[in-house]
């Protein structure tokens, strides 16, 4: 029995390629197997209907005589779920997804296909909390505030790569500078790949020839640090500023962390019941991992 592939994609017969190909991604994250509520027969069909109408020629065939048209020379059938998952992994399993399609198969399945799944994936820095008190005329009119904290910061002496000075920093043999390193795992759905941070070289693609002895390599030590944050007029007890990157610097030349200062106004402290394991220091910071 003919199969109405537009019908499965909910498309009007002359919808442009643009509207299938969003068409079919709706139903590809929609049936997927391993989503809640996901059903691989419809998600198979789907793949079928797209692959069909997404080529020009294939589609005239199809308008013309229909999907048995494979017997007019045409698809030649329809592949089965390992072929489909050989290609969505880059594979030559016959299909193609070309640009957004590329990453939400990226997303969906964990492989390096689409363009955020090529980036490294680095560390990240914690997040510092810092609590402040300030004078009811400070939190109306705004103050600059001097804050000294004792935190991970990025090496001085390499920079944050690690790297001791003169020496270079060579390409990750284990990932081929990649940042990431693929690996298989076994499944309901059969053998599935899953793209990983290197751990070799930390996300960098890159490895110091010789580690930095101020660091050990790590590119980030313990120092005091001095910041001048500007208090804005008018902030309510509790409020917090953040101020971006100034949290603890991440090993390896990943994304610091931020810093949240958060206000506490004396005066709205009188108005309120406190108990002494609820009252926190004015210059209390503690680390949280993001």
């Amino acid at each position: 029995m003919s199969k109405d592939y537009y019908k499965i994609l909910g498309v009007e017969k002359n919808a442009t390629t643009d509207e299938i190909k969003k068409a079919f991604k709706k139903a590809a994250m929609q049936h997927h197997p391993d989503r809640p509520g996901g059903d691989e027969k419809k998600f198979k069909e789907a793949n079928e209907a797209y692959q069909v109408l997404s080529d020009a020629d294939k589609r005239a065939k199809y308008d013309q005589f229909g999907s048995d048209f494979e017997q007019q020379g045409g698809f030649g059938g329809g592949a089965g779920w390992e072929d489909f998952m050989h290609s969505a992994r880059g594979g030559q399993g016959g299909f193609q997804f070309e640009g957004d399609l590329g990453d939400i198969f990226g997303e969906m399945f964990g492989f390096g296909g689409g363009r955020s799944q090529r980036a490294s994936r680095q560390s990240r820095g914690h997040d510092i909390q810092v609590d402040v008190e300030l004078e009811f005329k400070e939190a109306a009119f705004g103050v600059e505030k001097h804050i000294h904290l004792r935190k991970q910061s990025t090496c001085d002496v390499c920079g944050g790569n690690g790297a001791e000075p003169g020496s270079k920093l060579d390409t990750c043999s284990t990932c081929k500078g990649q940042g990431q390193v693929v690996q298989i795992q076994r499944t309901f759905l059969g053998a599935m790949q899953t793209v990983v941070t290197c751990t070799d070289c930390k996300g960098r693609g890159q490895k110091p020839s010789k580690k930095c002895k101020h660091c050990d390599g790590s590119g980030v030590v313990q120092k005091d640090q001095d910041i001048t944050v500007k208090i804005p007029g008018g902030i309510d007890e509790g409020e917090s500023i953040r101020l971006t990157g100034y949290g603890e610097a991440a090993p390896h030349g990943g994304q610091a962390g931020d810093l949240y200062v958060r206000a506490h106004i004396k005066c709205a402290r009188r108005n309120r019941i406190w108990t002494n394991d609820k009252i926190k220091r004015p210059w209390y910071y503690s680390s949280r991992s993001h």
